[in-house]
Order: C-alpha cells, then sequence, then structure tokens
C-alpha cells in the first residue's frame, strides 16, 4: 500500500498538513476578529494626565495643573491721549499753566506734555497740514493728583470751572467727595473738551 511520502521520513502526511494549514488559517482570523473588536485607545494630550478619559464631543477638557501655573496676561498701557485744540499756541500756555508741566512742542500740529507716563497730546490738525476739525472730546477726561487744592487755584484763576450739580446734589465745580467715594472737581478747557481732577488718595477703579 503507497503511502504519502513525508511519512517515509517522519514527517507529516499531506493530509495532516492540509489539516494544518487550515488550523493556521483558523487562528488568523479569530485574532483579526478580536483586533476589531478591541477598543480605540488615545492617547493623552502632553499635560494631561494618564489617567483622564478624553472628553466627551463638544465639551471643553478640564483645566489641568499646567494651566493653572501659566502666567497671566500683561494688561496693555495706555501711553497716549489726544487732545484736539484749534489753537495750538493758546492750548499749550492753558495746559502748561493747569498741569504745572510746560510740555514739549513735537511738531506743527502737536505739542506732548508728560502726565504720569501717559502723554496728553495737543493737537491741532490744520498745523500738520490735516484738514480734520478740531472737536472736543465727547466725555471727561480723569487726572489723578496729589495736591488737588493747588490744582483747582489754578482752575479757578484760568476760568472754566463746571456750573453744573452733580451726583448727590454736589457742585461739581467745587472740591467734593463723590458718593463712589472720590475727592474732585470739574472743569473745561477754552475749547469744551470737560476735565475731572481727583486726589490720588481717594481714586476709585471699579474694584
Amino acid at each position: 500500500m503507497a503511502r504519502d511520502q513525508g511519512s517515509l521520513f517522519g514527517g507529516p502526511t499531506r493530509a495532516e498538513f492540509r489539516v494544518g494549514i487550515v488550523l493556521g488559517l483558523a487562528l488568523l482570523l479569530a485574532a483579526w476578529h478580536a483586533m476589531e473588536r478591541e477598543p480605540e485607545v488615545v492617547a493623552a494630550p502632553p499635560g494631561r494626565g494618564a489617567s483622564e478619559s478624553p472628553s466627551p464631543e463638544g465639551t471643553p477638557p478640564a483645566a489641568s495643573d499646567d494651566d493653572a501655573d501659566e502666567e497671566p496676561a500683561t494688561p496693555p498701557r495706555l501711553y497716549r491721549v489726544i487732545v484736539p485744540v484749534p489753537d495750538l499756541e493758546r492750548a499749550a500756555a492753558w495746559y502748561g499753566e493747569l498741569l504745572g508741566v510746560p510740555g514739549e512742542r513735537i511738531s506743527g500740529g502737536r505739542h506732548y506734555l508728560d502726565c504720569g507716563g501717559t502723554i496728553l497730546a495737543l493737537y491741532q490738525p490744520s498745523g500738520d497740514g490735516d484738514e480734520d476739525a478740531a472737536r472736543p472730546l465727547p466725555d471727561h477726561l480723569y487726572f489723578a493728583v496729589p495736591d488737588l487744592e493747588a490744582v483747582f487755584a489754578r482752575a479757578e484763576s484760568l476760568g472754566g470751572l463746571s456750573a453744573e450739580t452733580g451726583d448727590g446734589d454736589l457742585p461739581m465745580g467745587a472740591i467734593a467727595v463723590r458718593p463712589w467715594g472720590e475727592r474732585s472737581f470739574y472743569t473745561s478747557d477754552p475749547w469744551g473738551t470737560r476735565l475731572c481732577f481727583v486726589d490720588e488718595e481717594t481714586v476709585f477703579t471699579g474694584w
């Protein structure tokens, strides 16, 4: 009786070889199906702990310790405020007397006064060849000063103290403690821009 060639040398018969191939394919298919069912593992981004589960779609992730350690953004610094005037020579003299600082002529239409690091820029458009009209600012400019009485005396001599009555039925053109705690008075320049001077020890900033 004929035997498979492989059996003569102690190896598998062709029938056994075919069975082995079938079993191997079955194992490969089983492993492939198992991999399909295995849940996807999402790697945690830098800064998140490995134990954190990914946030549901549309839900922002919780703040991490790294976020809490971030430095707050540096706020911008207001360095120049422009006050339009129709007569630069007269405005430079008037503001120089009121503020007690002479300032510096920058161009034919600009005169700068340093107010504690913020430049008050008097601007006459025609002096710089501009066609814009010089209109007063729509609301008050506020100045904090160490000696309110001295500034009030200069404002009184220059003229322009407010004749209005303000909050708390207090005269705006006289030194008074306002309902929000500031000690101040109100005046205007000769061209209609309104100014307020506040005792620097009483400045109200909102917090």
